[in-house]
């Protein structure tokens, strides 16, 4: 059994048995976010420990944190959430726009499109179609934390505005 520690960061505490417990309760073909230092928790030490668990699919923001993921570990998938260039086969880029989009398609790079929400967050518009291409893997979509009704609703509305996937 790998030990558990508390790190301490700066100011704060990182009590990785809870982050372990938490990472249990997840599907194991998830996506998970580490961007920032895996939210100031370590990016290594967060990564090890879902790795272990079983995850192979990762979201950072930037080409370092993803190049320091697949230094890591071979056998993982990592998605680069901003605006980062960069051509490598086990790293999938953000499409927001048709220059992104351009890029991804010219360099046969794997993308996720990202939808442009009501949060006032970058993306596309839903109707650009860049989603058709053979290179997109997924779409995305930032809802805000409201009601079940409300959340239901704006998907539907998202869903309404791409009717030919």
């Amino acid at each position: 059994m790998t030990p558990f520690f508390i790190l301490l960061t700066g100011d704060s505490m990182v009590d990785y048995k809870v982050i372990k417990e938490n990472l249990e309760r997840l599907e194991r073909d998830s996506i998970l976010v580490l961007k920032d230092n895996a939210y100031n928790c370590g990016l290594i030490n967060v990564l090890r420990i879902a790795y272990v668990l079983g995850f192979r699919q990762y979201a950072v923001v930037s080409k370092e944190e993803a190049l320091t993921i697949i230094k890591e570990y071979s056998d993982v998938i990592v998605l680069i959430l901003g605006k980062e260039k960069i051509i490598h086969k086990q790293i999938m880029l953000t499409v927001e726009d048709k220059t992104d989009y351009d890029f991804c398609v010219k360099n046969h790079v794997n993308f996720h499109v990202k939808i442009m929400s009501k949060m006032n967050r970058f993306g596309c518009e839903p109707n650009s179609g860049f989603y058709k291409h053979d290179l997109c893997k997924a779409i995305y979509y930032h809802i805000k934390k409201k009601k079940k009704n409300m959340i239901l609703k704006e998907l539907k509305r998202l869903f309404n505005s791409i009717k030919d996937i």
